[in-house]
């Protein structure tokens, strides 16, 4: 009778853990491995200064062959709400151009370039996203300018909003981001 009495309390505290969250029934994470690459040069544009080159690294992430990761969604921003993204070849787009413009009687400083469908399709979404630098080199800020249905062969003038950071001394084109 104590033994059936020992086993109905060790079945009841299982289930009382295994509902509370205290055991966890799924796999234990495997280690990611970490590679570092080494890009071409990045373009830094500085106030009043000519285009210099600085290396960038970027670092890479794999998983071991064996372990089954399902990534999490990554969602499109569209003019109608949100969508999941999938990658599509013919999404390619080429920065050709950026500079510091400054309204005359403003004062007010904003970022032009120009960006060229070189794909196959007319993509949905093309962002630009531009950050902000200090003199020391810190990012002070960002922006970010959209436009939507970019047909092959075009070329799109994007403008910022007025830089409006203190302190700003130069800018960097971040991304150019398709979906």
């Amino acid at each position: 009778m104590k033994v059936q009495n020992v086993v109905l309390l060790v079945m009841f505290f299982g289930m009382v853990f295994i509902s509370a969250g205290c055991l966890n029934t799924q796999p234990a994470l495997q280690p990611v491995q970490t590679a570092t690459i080494t890009t071409s040069p990045t373009a830094i544009i500085q106030q009043g200064a000519p285009v210099t080159n600085v290396p960038a690294t970027v670092f890479v992430t794999t998983s071991p062959t064996n372990v089954m990761q399902n990534p999490a969604p990554v969602y499109v921003k569209r003019p109608y709400g949100f969508e999941p993204e999938s990658f599509n070849p013919g999404y390619k787009v080429k920065l050709q151009e950026s500079h510091l413009e400054k309204d005359p009687f403003t004062g007010e400083q904003t970022i032009v370039g120009t960006v060229k469908n070189i794909g196959s399709d007319t993509i949905d979404f093309v962002e630009v996203t531009i950050n902000f630098y200090n003199d020391q080199g810190f990012v002070i800020g960002s922006d970010s300018v959209e436009l939507y249905y970019f047909q092959p062969g075009k070329i799109w003038q994007f403008r910022t909003r007025p830089i409006s950071f203190p302190g700003y001394f130069y800018y960097e084109i971040a991304n150019v981001f398709t979906g």
